[in-house]
Parts: structure tokens; C-alpha cells; sequence
């Protein structure tokens, strides 16, 4: 993200007006400390963590240092009730200290149980626009608070780790992910009318379905029996999102395609392995078993996972939900997964090489004031 030097109009030093905003800025958790241990180029021009805390208010904000602050929603309503809204001070400094509170670990928690409309009331009228993303780790890739005009992306990410499309279904006394989205959606999903992006099924598309040769110990790759998988997950899939829209009108759900397949064949058996890793001997005898199964190649598996994304589109079209195609802008002309966005060691994405796609996107499916401009 291009950093961007803000304007100077905060209340001068050692007045009311700036010990106001000091306050604020404490009940937001911001750590002076931490401040000047990640920013190494301010440890030999400030003395102290007082300094840095200036140095913040003055000129960090605007170039988008790295800070730590307490979890969201911590004095974010307090912040925004004493902005000056004449300047575009308060709009960045209030973006900085999401993105900071976005990071801390315990602000996942705070939104599956909700932070309140009174947040989402502030921030809007600091030129947030707040969208959801629940799904498997991928939904991470939705992260992206940047500038849209004057008003920027407000990212609001919840991860169901290692969730499969097709176990959302599931009804386990409200212990699976399913049940989890389903009381957010009762509840949190309320205090606000913002979009929410389902990331679901690209571990049906591949890691689930190898779980399932294994345990059935199929060792032959069957087409066939892949599309029955992925047509059983697709099923299952809308079985779920028909609860989801007793909760949340079909207006705000957007049902995101797979992303490609990205580990590279030479690596698909230890990648595999690094996703489940248990043990150094289990994950050995893992290693053995897989090495004996027909594993399909980078290009199958493209066409695999495309496969599983068009019954995702026609089960989006059968019941009047909007289908989201984030797969198509990562494959090169082939059509074969960009080089571009694979990523190292990992069956994710490499995250900025699909930064522009995934923008369009966001900006395709949120309400962007157009009178607005861009920030000074």
C-alpha cells in the first residue's frame, strides 16, 4: 500500500486541545513503545516514548507508520466524537487506528460477538465503508483498507480456519463454523447494512477432496469422481446459504469463487503435508501414503477448480445470489494460474500480485460516495 504524507492540522502542542486528542489516542491502546521499536528510523531522532506519541499525531499517521493499538472497537467511537471533520486529519487518523486495532489478535473475538452500530455509525461518517469477509484463511486476502476517493475500504475479516464449504451445513449443537456465522448473523450482522463476501470452498476444491481418497483409500484420480464431490459440496453449500438468508437479505451476501490452485506439482505432497501437520511421524507416513495416490498436476487441478466454481455459479444463479469471480483474474492466457501470484512454501495467493483484482472487486460491491475526491 502506497504510503501518503498527510497534511498537518492537528491542535498545537500542550493546549486543551491537543491533550483532548492525546487522551483519545491513549483509549485507543496506541503504544508509544511499540511505535519506536517497529519504526527503527525515529530511534535516533526521538528521545522517548512522549516524543514518539507527537511524532505520531504530527506526521505518522499520514505515512501509514506501523503501530500497535488495543483491540477494535477500544476508544474508536470516542476518537471519531472529537474529530475536527474540517481537515482530513481525523478521517486518516482514524483509518490508522483501525487498520492498527484490524491487527491486534483479540479484535476477531470483538466481531463474532459485535462491536456495536455506534462504530459503524463513526466510522461512516469518517469516510469508512465497511464490507465482511467470513471464510477459510483465503478471506484474508480480502484485507485491503485502501484509499477510495476521500472514503476508503473498512475491512472487517473473520476466519472459519480449515472450514469446508460442504461442513457449514453441519448441525452440531452450535459447535461448527456453520452455527458460529449463522449467531453472528443473528446478532453483530445487524448493526450495520455492509456487505458480506463468503470465501468458501477451496478447500472442498482440493484438500477435502484428498482427505476423502485417503480415508476411502482411493489411490486412481477419477474426474468423475471429483465432479461428484464438488457437485455434493456445491449442494451443501446452499443448503447452508438458505439459512444464512433468513438472517441477512441475499442483497448483502456475496458468494465468492475458489482461487486457483497454486502449489507447484514439486511441492503439492509437502505443501499437503505442511497444511495438516501433526507429528514428525504421522506427517511422514502422510508424506508415504500420498506419494503412492494419483495426484493431478497444476493444470488439472486448474481446470478442477474452475470446474467446482461454475457449479458454485450456476447454485448462485438457481437461487438468486450473487456470484463473485475472483478466480479468473489470477490465470494467465493458458488458461493456467499467473506465475505471478503463486506464492512461495504456501498454497495462498502472493498478496500483492492480486491486490488491483481484488480492489475492483471490494469497489464493484460497496457504496462509494461519487462526489468525493481523494485525500490531500
Amino acid at each position: 500500500m502506497a504510503k501518503d504524507t498527510a497534511s498537518c492540522d492537528t491542535p498545537p502542542r500542550g493546549g486543551p486541545d491537543w491533550d483532548d486528542l492525546v487522551r483519545r489516542l491513549h483509549a485507543c491502546g496506541f503504544d508509544a513503545h511499540a511505535y519506536l521499536a517497529r519504526n527503527q528510523d525515529l530511534q535516533r531522532t526521538l528521545p522517548d516514548a512522549s516524543a514518539a506519541l507527537a511524532h505520531f499525531l504530527e506526521h505518522g499517521y499520514g505515512e501509514e507508520r506501523d503501530i500497535v493499538c488495543a483491540a477494535l472497537p477500544s476508544g474508536m467511537n470516542d476518537l471519531a466524537a472529537g474529530a475536527d471533520r474540517t481537515g482530513d486529519h481525523a478521517i486518516r487518523l482514524f483509518r490508522t487506528i483501525f487498520i492498527a486495532q484490524m491487527k491486534n489478535p483479540e479484535t476477531e473475538g470483538r466481531l463474532w460477538r459485535g462491536v456495536g452500530s455506534e462504530f459503524f455509525a463513526a466510522a461512516a461518517g469518517l469516510g469508512g465503508l465497511p464490507y465482511f469477509v467470513i471464510g477459510d484463511s483465503h478471506a484474508n486476502h480480502y484485507f485491503r483498507p485502501v484509499w477510495a476517493g476521500a472514503q476508503w475500504f473498512m475491512p472487517l475479516v473473520l476466519v472459519c480456519h480449515g472450514a469446508s464449504a460442504h461442513g457449514l451445513a453441519r448441525q452440531d449443537n452450535g459447535q461448527t463454523y456453520g452455527e458460529k456465522v449463522l449467531r453472528w448473523a443473528r446478532g453483530p450482522a445487524q448493526e450495520t447494512d455492509a456487505p458480506v463476501f463468503l470465501k468458501f470452498g477451496g478447500i472442498d476444491a482440493e484438500f477435502r477432496w484428498i482427505r476423502q481418497r485417503l480415508e476411502r483409500n482411493v489411490s486412481a484420480f477419477s474426474r468423475a469422481e471429483f465432479e461428484r464431490h464438488a457437485k455434493a459440496s456445491v449442494a451443501r453449500y446452499a443448503d447452508f446459504l438458505a439459512r444464512l438468508q433468513h438472517e441477512i437479505p441475499r442483497s448483502r451476501l456475496l458468494v465468492c469463487s475458489v482461487f486457483p490452485s497454486v502449489l507447484p506439482d514439486n511441492d503439492w505432497i509437502a505443501g499437503f503435508v505442511r497444511a495438516h501437520r501433526v507429528g514428525p511421524e504421522p506427517d511422514r507416513a502422510l508424506a508415504e501414503r500420498l506419494q503412492q495416490m494419483e495426484i493431478p498436476g497444476l493444470r488439472v487441478r486448474t481446470a478442477l477448480r474452475a470446474q467446482y466454481n461454475e457449479y458454485l455459479r450456476e447454485m448462485c444463479a438457481g437461487h438468486g445470489l450473487t456470484y463473485v469471480d475472483d478466480f479468473t483474474p489470477c490465470l494467465s492466457s493458458d488458461p493456467m494460474v499467473d506465475r505471478g501470484v503463486q506464492a512461495h512454501q504456501d498454497h495462498h495467493l502472493d498478496r500483492g500480485a492480486i491486490e488491483d483484482g481484488i480492489v475492483d472487486i471490494i469497489r464493484a460491491h460497496v457504496r462509494i460516495a461519487e462526489s468525493m475526491t481523494g485525500p490531500n
